[in-house]
């Protein structure tokens, strides 16, 4: 495990505890060398869409789309862009901005889920998806509860 996963797996204890804030910090301390040889290539993958998350959570709905565009810059010009991160830059870059009233932006988060559902089994997507529980990110804001007590639930 290289120094900077742990950076990684920091910011999303943050993030269970519902301090973004510093969730962003920790973050920011691995997007800060994320060109680095030495850092791993999942890593570098989860960092850039687990920021996407952050921000949406932090509500900078303006950075939002600038952030979109530099994940996507950067996961295209690794050659593969895996389906995973096909379906959460579509969804963050399509269905986001225009989900602003809380019924249909459920309804969003629920067609992700199902989505992502799909390529669960798919050894090729499982790595990412393992990186961060998105699954239960979303399961927290379709229903409305802490996303730490839905990983504690699934955990236990």
């Amino acid at each position: 495990m290289d120094g900077m996963y742990l950076n990684l797996q920091i910011a999303v204890g943050w993030f269970g505890t519902g301090n973004y804030s510093m969730a962003l910090r920790w973050l920011n301390r691995v997007l800060t060398k994320i060109n680095q040889p030495s850092f791993g290539a999942d890593t570098k993958r989860i960092s850039v869409l687990f920021n996407l998350i952050l921000h949406f959570e932090l509500q900078n709905y303006e950075l939002l789309s600038y952030h979109v565009r530099s994940a996507y810059r950067y996961l295209r010009k690794k050659q593969t862009l895996y389906r995973f991160e096909e379906i959460i830059l579509d969804f963050i870059r399509s269905k986001l901005p225009r989900s602003v009233n809380l019924p249909r932006l459920r309804m969003a988060f629920i067609e992700l889920k199902n989505e992502l559902l799909l390529i669960t089994g798919d050894e090729n997507e499982k790595e990412l998806l393992e990186g961060f529980h998105y699954i239960s990110w979303l399961e927290s804001k379709i229903e409305n509860r802490p996303f730490a007590e839905i990983v504690k639930e699934k955990i236990s």
